[in-house]
């Protein structure tokens, strides 16, 4: 191939919009993870060197091909790399399952109105049980449906109480079973972060429950 023909390759992969996307492609197309495509990321970073964005993307692929390459460089590799940086979504197949989660967008006005919250909340509940049905999901996407549902309960304002704290920290757990240190570690601290927050919050609701049953 010749230097454009490596470049032209190298771009069209980076540049897909989403995770999901380049996730894919890759695993169809593992000739990019080649010796040969290597020195392409330096020219990549040269020819984009007054884009802040673009360097950071060149960047991050770049360390992306390169742990692929060390867990052997196999559609496991793949696999197991683009879940610990991006989460488990990326391994969403199905179109109807696609369909049903909420858009980038929904998740960042759910931080912002309970409106949307509740809306993503069902939303989510809808995707995981759609999920659960399915003849194969991979665990990875079931886990981080988990990890979003907790996220949302734990986000809940108007309507937080001992119940919703306790139904975050459940979700978390579940998504821990699949999010272990030794597989996924960037996952792994994600969530155990947002379990641990949510379940410092739980102390004093106990407490203060327990205090009023006494009285």
């Amino acid at each position: 191939m010749s230097r454009t023909e490596y470049l032209e390759k190298l771009i069209h992969w980076i540049c897909l919009p989403t995770a999901r996307e380049r996730c894919c492609y890759l695993r169809t197309h593992r000739e990019l993870l080649g010796d040969e495509f290597e020195p392409f990321f330096s020219e990549l970073s040269a020819l984009w060197d007054d884009d802040p964005c673009e360097q950071r993307r060149v960047h991050e692929h770049r360390t992306l091909f390169a742990e692929v390459r060390a867990r052997g460089g196999t559609s496991q590799a793949i696999h197991e790399v683009y879940v610990n940086l991006y989460g488990g979504l990326t391994l969403v197949e199905s179109a109807r399952l696609y369909e049903l989660l909420p858009t980038p967008d929904e998740f960042v006005g759910a931080r912002l109105s309970e409106r949307v919250r509740t809306v993503v909340t069902l939303k989510l509940c809808k995707a995981l049980q759609y999920a659960y049905t399915m003849p194969f999901c991979p665990p990875e996407v079931i886990a981080e449906l988990h990890y979003q549902s907790g996220y949302m309960f734990a986000l809940a304002q108007d309507y937080l109480s001992l119940g919703t704290l306790k139904c975050a920290v459940a979700y978390y757990e579940a998504a821990l079973q699949v999010y272990t240190r030794a597989r996924y570690p960037m996952q792994y601290e994600k969530v155990l972060l947002a379990r641990d927050a949510a379940a410092s919050r739980v102390q004093p609701w106990v407490h203060t429950e327990s205090v009023r049953k006494q009285a």
